[in-house]
Order: structure tokens, then C-alpha cells, then sequence
């Protein structure tokens, strides 16, 4: 992937994060689906709750190499800030979120 692409990638991550936030009523179930999406890569976590009211996320996070789950509940006060730091920048992530973007683009455009 070359830093065009990435920076591209990146950027459209970011405006697509930025309008789920500010556009949640139109598609709740798309856009919980893509928050959910976004902190499970991030966190490796298992089961993820996001409350756009309180601004809180319930998660399971994964313990002892993998072999449990613990619950955590934070309040962030800021989703959109909350989800624009989970985003990584490796080769990896960027594969991940372009997958998101192609995913979710289409189904947005179609509703």
C-alpha cells in the first residue's frame, strides 16, 4: 500500500467515523455495527455494547493469552474522538479498514 493510499484510507476512516457520530438515527444498526466493528479490531475484544446516549462502552476484553474475558464499562464523553484514537496505522489495520469502507459505503448508499 503506498502513503497515498494510506493517508486516503485514513482520511475516509476518519469522515466516516465523523458522520456515523453526528448521523446515528438515520441507520442505528449500520452504524452500531461499524462502531462495534472498529473497537473489536482494536481491543480484541469479544462482546462490545456502545451507549451513543451516556457516551459509554461496555466491553469484554480478552485475559490470560486469550482463555477468558473481563468486563469493562467506560465512560468517554467523546465517541468520536474515542473511536478516531483506536485507529492503527499497520499495513494490517489499513487492509481492515479498507475492507470497512468498502463495506459500509455500499450499504449506506443503498439505504
Amino acid at each position: 500500500m503506498t502513503t497515498y493510499q494510506s493517508s486516503a484510507i485514513l482520511k475516509e476512516l476518519k469522515n466516516l467515523i465523523a458522520f456515523t457520530c453526528r448521523n446515528r438515527l438515520s441507520r442505528p444498526e449500520l452504524v452500531d455495527s461499524f462502531h462495534r466493528a472498529l473497537l473489536k479490531k482494536y481491543f480484541n475484544a469479544g462482546e462490545v455494547v456502545v451507549n451513543h446516549q451516556k457516551q459509554e462502552i461496555f466491553m469484554t476484553l480478552p485475559v490470560n493469552d486469550g482463555k477468558g474475558f473481563i468486563p469493562i464499562n467506560l465512560e468517554v464523553g467523546n465517541l468520536e474522538g474515542f473511536f478516531k484514537s483506536c485507529i492503527e496505522e499497520d499495513l494490517r489495520s489499513l487492509a481492515f479498514y479498507q475492507n470497512m469502507l468498502g463495506y459500509y459505503t455500499i450499504i449506506a448508499e443503498a439505504s
